[in-house]
């Protein structure tokens, strides 16, 4: 199963990778004003194929992302949580947008214990 989000220069793809796990890849830059008006469905949808799997969501090859593109990360995360769905929500460390994107995710994790958010 694949599936594919491409909106300007940002491209997510949602694709299994065993049957325990999908992995949801982000790639560019989300410089939308209002990218909730597709960032919403596509995630909520993505979430809703899940079972028990574990959803690995990979924004390493993101490249930018601007304030608007936080909220509908953040409500992804949360309708993960309030579903019992575990995820691994990976960054990459040497990005310091994202290291500071992503450290503010985890204080908001913190108690959400199926939530790993970590940077590689």
């Amino acid at each position: 199963m694949k599936r594919d989000l491409s909106v300007g220069s940002l491209h997510i793809e949602l694709l299994r990778e065993s049957p325990e796990q999908f992995r949801m890849v982000w790639r560019g830059r989300s410089e939308d004003r209002d990218p909730a008006d597709y960032l919403n469905p596509f995630l909520i949808s993505s979430i809703e194929v899940l079972s028990d799997e574990l959803l690995v969501c990979d924004f390493r090859e993101l490249e930018y992302i601007n304030s608007s593109t936080i909220p509908p990360i953040l409500r992804m995360i949360k309708k993960l949580h309030i579903d019992g769905k575990s995820a691994r929500i990976v960054y990459d460390s040497n990005s310091s947008w994202q290291t500071a994107s992503f450290t503010a995710f985890r204080i908001i994790t913190d108690t959400m214990d199926l939530i790993e958010i970590s940077g590689e």
